[in-house]
């Protein structure tokens, strides 16, 4: 039988806690959270928004912080993606 430690390092290591639960992912992020995940800084993000190139959840319009998709964060790089041997 493994120790607490090692068990719970294997719950780490296959993304569950020790209990046995997977762990939850925020499907919504704000826009430092967008921003490292598309590589870009805050400002950037917000430029996007604003641009519309970007759609955003806003839980209390006007009131409370932009809410970026993880969905919509990935069409975006799908959508700029260049394709191999184009430069």
């Amino acid at each position: 039988m493994g120790s607490a430690a090692q068990v719970e390092s294997l719950a780490e290591e296959h993304g569950r806690h020790a209990i046995g639960r997977p762990e939850v992912v925020p499907r919504l992020l704000r826009t430092s959270e967008a921003a490292r995940y598309l590589g870009m800084g805050d400002k950037a993000i917000r430029q996007l928004i604003v641009r519309g190139e970007l759609p955003y959840v806003q839980m209390k319009p006007g009131n409370s912080p932009f809410l970026l998709d993880r969905r919509d964060l990935d069409r975006f790089i799908e959508m700029h993606k260049i394709p191999a041997g184009r430069q």
